[in-house]
Formats: C-alpha cells, structure tokens, sequence
C-alpha cells in the first residue's frame, strides 16, 4: 500500500506488537497530561533489539495478566470504561496498516471517541475513593482526581490560544516533530495564507528535503513561485506534481499558467483544457484561456469564456477584470467600469482591479474617482507603472500640473528609461515654456523610442523656442 508522499504505510508483523502497546501508553498519558498537543506527533523509528521498545509491551502483558488474575476484586464498571476506551483505538494502534502511518503511529484525534471510556473510568474511581476505609487514602486520591479535573480547563485554554493561530500550531509542531514534511507543509500554507511568502517558501523548501516525491509540496511551492513571477522554476515543480497526481486540477491549471507565462502557448492551452476536463467547474482554467484569447484580439471567445469563470465563481475578482478589460477594447466603457468596480468590491486590496477601475473612470471623464482609485493601486503595488503614468494624466486633467509633473519625476526614477513619461515630462514643461527641461525630457523619450512622433513635433517646438532671435528681430 503507497501514500501520497511516495512511502509504505504497513509495518513488519514482528513490529506491530511493539507499536500496538506504545501506542496504548501514549494514549493514556496523552489523557493524564494533555499538555503540547500537536496535530502530527513524531513518527517512531521501532528498533526492538532495544531495551526501551520492551518495556511497553512488557508492562502491557504484566498489567493485562494481572487484572485477569485479580478480575473479580475489579470493579466491573472499570471494566467497561476500560473497554470503551480500547475498542475505538483497535483500528488505529497499528494492528493493520493505514494511512495516517505514514505521518505517524499515533494522532490526538484518534482519542476522541476513546476519552468517553477514559472519563468514565475516572469518574468510578472517583466514586471507589470514597468508601476506602483509610482516611489519608481517600484524601490523596480525591485531591489527585480534583486537581486534575481543575488542571483540564486550563489547560484547554492555553492550548485553544496556540490552536486559534495556524501559524504558532505548525511552527510549535515543526519543533515537536522536525521530521515531518506533511507539518512543514501545512505550515507553509499557513504562512502562505498570513501573506508571509518568504517564510512559506523556506517551509515548503524544507518538505522537499525531507521527502522528495511529496505531491502537496510540489503543487504549493509551484504555485507560490508561480505568484511570484518565478516562471521557470515553478514549471519545474509543477511538471513534478503532475508525475506523481497525474489527475490533479489545480495542478495542471497552475502549470498550464506558467507555461503561458513561459511563452509556450500551445502546451500551455493543452495543460488547461486538460484541467477543465478533469474539473469542468473550477473556474480558473477558463479565465487563464480567456487572457489568451484576449490576447489574441479574439474578444467574444474572450468573453464567453470570462463570463463562465464569473458564473461558476462570481466573487472571483480577477476575472472580473479581465471581462471589464474585454470590454475596454470593445469600447464598452460602462460596462467595464462596472465589472472593475465589482472586483474592487470582492477584493479591496486588488491592485490590479483597482487600476483599472481608475483608468475606466478617466475615460469616462470622472477625474477625481480615477485618481481615488489609481492612488489606491500605486499604495498596493507601486511596481505598477501603467498605474502610475495614469495617475499623472488624471492630475493633469483635474488642472494639477505642478502634482503631475512631480508624480512623473517619482516614476522616472524607478524606471528611467519609460520613454512615455519622458514624453509627458516634456510636454508639460514645454506648456509651462520650461524650454530646458521639455527639450532634456523629449530627448530621452526618442533616444528610447525614436519613431515617436509626438515627441519628435513636440522637440521641434522646443528648438524652434531655443533659438535665439535672428538679427531682423534684434
């Protein structure tokens, strides 16, 4: 029997027995001290020529042997809890193999069912301390029993403090069981879902050390540097995944991404449909194929194919995007600003949504919204240059030339080569008869993109004013 990571989930039969009995007593301490629970405990290496994997199983024996002997002083009552707390665990104390083997011998979930029969017998013992004859007896027993029932709630409350916050859960369960790439995983996810990519690469990273042919690591950290630009590697990973799950939609989606971001665009529109196939209601692939087709200046496949990711998730807010820029270049001005303001709404954080809305609301000539919302996108991600050359025209509309000729500086020293804001520089200067600086600016503009034929009328302009008076107008 194989799991997912690629490892065997059965046990030598000489071993079973050894583990079966450990189990037993990590259960029943797992009872008397519940403290550092931990999703995945550290998964045992059982080495019988070892003194220590004997005692367990011996003390098993002795403890069973003994009760036998002695059945009739026990109290049939504890027999019961006894039986209620062992019956439910026979599955899952490694008798026969299963799946969560392959993680663990033991899991704290497994107990559930179990602490009935375990409570049960502490509630009989309980009530037993209190006809022994012996005064001090009954004392200690009664005061054990109290300040454990007084210990429960908290620790409940300490443990619920650590189990609220996925992150601290996982980092805690790293350190308890270093060599679980199934723990490190997860706690990738969850780093990667509290926004700190760095950290959930790194956790991810290590799952792989650890157990290489691990499907859920390949899949997270090709999409994690799929998100981040990573192109090549992620495809990498994700042709990887798809050796290992074949029939794993996510997966065939994210590498279908990357293959288009790659530039191969027949493999990539193959991994998609693909995807579909296997999940004809997962509305990714058809908003990926959509970009194409856009892409492409096929606009109605285009936005058949947006307007059925949005049916099948209408809260995804990047398709809504893009149908609104289908719209943009159908000349649908309305209807665009419609679906930027709808992705703006699912996803106030969107930079991307937020951008376009601003650039729907220039051509719609609602100035003071535009640079509302394409400030926004710039505060999001001021990696976005086409963001930021918009912002600068909607100051320039709204009259803010001093404002727009200070944004576009800010732009050109990010990127000093964006011949467009050179352009612009110039232009704005030139209409503020700064001669000097207009002809700096519409220099660098065709030095960079020499065919630009407003900035060559424009420059034209400039020298015209520079030169000096002829004699006749002396």
């Amino acid at each position: 029997m194989k799991t997912e990571g690629g490892g065997p989930t059965g046990l030598p039969l000489a071993h079973r027995p050894f583990i079966v009995s450990t189990a037993i007593w990590f259960y029943l301490y797992e009872i008397a001290l519940p403290v550092s629970v931990v999703p995945l405990p550290p998964k045992w290496a059982a080495n019988v020529s070892e003194l220590r994997w004997w005692v367990p199983l011996v003390s098993i024996v002795v403890v069973t042997v003994a009760l036998v002997r002695w059945r009739k002083a026990v109290d049939k009552r504890l027999w019961w809890g006894s039986a209620n707390f062992l019956v439910p665990l026979l599955p899952v104390l490694g008798f026969v193999p299963f799946g969560w083997q392959q993680h663990s011998f033991v899991g704290d979930h497994h107990l559930y069912l179990s602490m009935i029969g375990a409570s049960y017998c502490i509630a009989v013992l309980f009530e037993l301390a209190q006809v022994v004859s012996r005064p001090w007896v009954r004392g200690l027993v009664l005061s054990a029993i109290a300040f454990y029932a007084a210990s429960l709630p908290v620790e409940a409350f300490l443990q619920a403090r650590v189990w609220a916050d996925p992150v601290a859960l996982w980092t805690r369960n790293v350190k308890t069981n270093p060599s679980s790439f199934a723990a490190r995983n997860v706690l990738g996810a969850s780093l990667l879902e509290a926004g700190k990519l760095h950290a959930a690469e790194g956790a991810f990273r290590e799952a792989l050390r650890i157990n290489p042919t691990n499907f859920p690591s390949h899949t997270n950290l090709g999409a994690l540097l799929l998100k981040q630009g990573k192109v090549i590697e992620a495809a990498r990973l994700l042709r990887k995944a798809i050796k290992i799950k074949p029939d794993h939609a996510p997966a065939c989606n994210n590498l279908g991404e990357a293959l288009l971001r790659e530039g191969k665009k027949s493999e990539g529109l193959k991994m998609l449909q693909k995807a579909i196939k296997l999940d004809p209601v997962a509305p990714q692939p058809y908003n990926n194929i959509g970009c194409v087709k856009l892409g492409r200046g096929e606009l109605d496949e285009a936005e058949r194919l947006f307007k059925r990711a949005i049916k099948l998730r209408p809260n995804a807010a990047e398709a809504h995007v893009n149908l609104g820029a289908v719209m943009m270049a159908a000349g649908r001005i309305s209807e665009a600003y419609e679906h930027f303001r709808k992705s703006v709404q699912i996803n106030p954080g969107f930079a991307k949504g937020c951008a376009n809305l601003g650039i729907a609301c220039l051509r719609l000539r609602r100035v003071s919204e535009a640079t509302h919302h394409l400030e926004r996108a710039v505060e999001l991600d001021p990696g976005l240059t086409l963001a930021r050359i918009d912002l600068g025209r909607a100051f320039e509309a709204s009259g803010a030339v001093v404002q727009a000729i200070q944004h576009y500086e800010k732009v050109i020293e990010a990127n000093p080569v964006d011949y467009t804001v050179h352009n612009n520089l110039g232009r704005l200067f030139m209409a503020r008869s700064m001669w000097k600086k207009a002809e700096y600016h519409l220099r660098r503009a065709l030095e960079i993109r020499p065919d630009l034929g407003e900035a060559c009328k424009n420059l034209e302009t400039v020298v015209r004013a520079l030169e000096p008076p002829g004699p006749e107008n002396q």
